[in-house]
């Protein structure tokens, strides 16, 4: 039976924070060259990361590792009632998803804004585009002066905004838009910005967008120019530089084709590279444990207050037999009573006769 309860909660955002160090540690000291087989093997690992995080579930198979000291007594303040007997955890929960709610309106509106006002720009043509499913779709191209930079919008009617700037090789451009509806890159960009909405307290999230952003636009620089000449990948490359320098002529931040001079240099010097792709043993133990995690919920686990006659199965050392066929207990090798016979619970514990 699947089961959702805070210590589900607490695990997935303890697995996601983990994992996700581990890889942007690795994506950071990576260097300026990215191999497009490793660009996939990472945005699969931030799926399953990104999954993990936004399903915290208990599955029947999952086990529970339980955990005592700090972890019990952070569980213990989570469960104490206040304000008319809700749970710490509860009254968190409702504050954050009140927040995120509102979040979420400014941002919807903010994008529709946006969508509608674009929608009104001039269409100078329209290319067709055949999906995974081979049906054909329209696409308009439309241009802009409130633009510094080429971007896509719209998941189910998509649209392509480019800027009034002369690109030598406007086609790059469209083909590098393109590719972003034909790789989903929208919607996974959606999922992205959702796991923000909702966890929008945790920092990692935010540096985990960007980072997602720059493979996205990797993955589409090796889907356009997979074919190409090198001469034509120089032409490209050039594209892009010149797409940059126009938009720093404005100081317009953004992620997209243009993007910043720093992911730039990465960008173009992994088009040129022809390394082999070899999966690292550090990225490949952090996927092997993501998918480890799956399976794992951590629990707090806190001594109960006994009394002088009672002990606990797991502080049982052994059984004695004794002479008379009695068994004694002993707790913490010290005996503290006698049983005529074994009960089921202690029948795993170890059994000596007595000498």
């Amino acid at each position: 039976m699947v089961n959702v309860s805070y210590t589900t909660i607490i695990t997935a955002i303890f697995f996601f924070c983990l994992f996700c160090i581990c890889i942007l540690g690795y994506i950071r000291k990576k260097g300026d060259l990215f191999h497009k087989k490793e660009v996939v093997f990472l945005l699969i690992m931030f799926s399953i990361i990104g999954f993990r995080l936004i399903f915290p579930i208990e599955l029947p198979i999952t086990k529970s590792v339980y955990i005592s000291t700090f972890y019990a007594d952070f569980c213990d303040i989570l469960k104490k009632p206040i304000l008319q007997n809700i749970p710490v955890f509860e009254l968190l929960f409702l504050i954050s998803i009140t927040i995120s709610l509102l979040i979420a309106l400014v941002k919807f509106s903010q994008y529709r804004k946006c969508y509608l006002f674009f929608k009104q720009a001039t269409v100078v043509k329209t290319i067709s585009v055949s999906t995974c499913f081979k049906r054909e779709k329209q696409i308009p191209i439309v241009k802009s002066s409130f633009t510094e930079e080429p971007f896509i919008l719209g998941i189910l009617k998509p649209r392509i905004v480019i800027p009034y700037t002369e690109f030598s090789n406007e086609d790059y451009i469209i083909q590098h838009e393109i590719q972003h509806y034909l790789n989903h890159d929208l919607f996974f960009k959606l999922c992205i910005e959702v796991l923000v909405i909702l966890f929008w307290w945790n920092p990692l999230l935010y540096l985990l967008r960007q980072y997602i952003e720059n493979l996205l636009e990797l993955r589409n620089d090796f889907s356009v120019t997979g074919h190409l000449s090198k001469k034509e990948k120089i032409n490209y490359a050039e594209t892009l530089i010149f797409a940059a320098k126009e938009k720093n002529k404005k100081k317009h931040f953004g992620l997209g084709i243009s993007s910043t001079s720093g992911f730039l240099k990465i960008r173009i010097h992994s088009l040129f590279a022809h390394s082999p792709f070899r999966v690292s043993p550090f990225l490949l133990l952090t996927f092997l444990l993501t998918i480890f995690s799956y399976f794992v919920v951590i629990e707090p686990y806190s001594r109960p207050d006994l009394g002088p006659t009672e002990f606990l199965l797991e502080d049982v050392s052994y059984l004695e037999k004794n002479k008379d066929g009695t068994y004694t207990i002993y707790v913490n090798e010290e005996p503290i009573g006698t049983l005529s016979n074994i009960p089921d619970d202690l029948k795993h514990i170890k059994i000596i006769e007595k000498k």
